[in-house]
């Protein structure tokens, strides 16, 4: 049965906040929608206007690091 929760309610719930998504510095689409999946494009590990990290996950980044981009 699909839940009536909204995707604002559970990350409320979870208590995670979402920044200010920043300025596109291209002609591109940040997101697209398609039924029950969302493909993102574009979008940078910021925090507070700072890239979190750059590498590959397991080389360059640790997991921890990974999971905190992701977020």
């Amino acid at each position: 049965m699909p839940s009536t929760t909204t995707v604002e309610a559970r990350l409320t719930e979870l208590g995670v906040s979402l920044p200010t998504p920043a300025a596109s510095v291209a002609d591109y689409l940040p997101y697209t929608h398609s039924g029950r999946l969302l493909r993102t494009s574009g979008q940078l590990p910021l925090r507070d206007g700072e890239i979190v990290a750059t590498g590959l996950l397991g080389q360059e980044v640790d997991v921890a690091t990974g999971q905190l981009c992701a977020r």
